[in-house]
């Protein structure tokens, strides 16, 4: 949405943001920095890669954006929310992870509804949203297979899929 349309518009819907901002967010293991001081703003609609050689703190950032790893130092903003001092859950985030991450004794369909069934989301609505999340990624004939019978292709699909089906900002 443009900054000109009308913010009861924007706010009307609570998937939608205009801006994530990092400021000066740092994550130290030990005493050696993964990650200083790094300022980044990403807008709506952008599309941002995190590019560098393995060690120099591209998945660090991303632990410290969706609340899996506390900063040592800085803040993380949605729009005008401080975001960092939330719980992961809390931050309308999801993410897909390099290895899938996917619990190989559910389905499909439990793997992409796991995290809905965790924030107690009833579970016609579950339903609704793997079904859709399924869709889009067009695994929808593969509901009731385990994590094993699919190919990698097919198991990086699930996991978006799950990431999707939380509906994140």
């Amino acid at each position: 949405m443009s900054g000109k349309q009308n913010g009861a518009v924007q706010g009307a819907r609570k998937n939608e943001f205009r801006r994530l901002r990092l400021e000066g967010v740092s994550r130290q293991f030990g005493g050696a920095n993964a990650l200083d001081k790094l300022s980044l703003t990403i807008e709506r609609g952008e599309f941002v890669a995190l590019l560098g050689p393995s060690g120099c703190g591209k998945s660090t950032a991303l632990n410290c954006m969706a609340g899996l790893l506390p900063l040592t130092d800085g803040s993380i903003w949605l729009d005008e929310q401080r975001i960092d001092p939330l719980p992961p859950e809390k931050r309308g985030f999801g993410m897909v992870f390099q290895n899938y991450a996917l619990f190989p004794h559910l389905s499909v369909s439990h793997n992409v509804g796991f995290g809905l069934k965790m924030r107690g989301v009833p579970a016609k609505e579950i339903e609704r949203r793997v079904a859709a999340a399924l869709d889009t990624v067009q695994l929808q004939a593969h509901a009731s297979k385990l994590p094993g019978q699919l190919s990698g292709g097919q198991q990086q699909r699930v996991a978006i899929a799950r990431g999707l089906s939380l509906s994140p900002r």
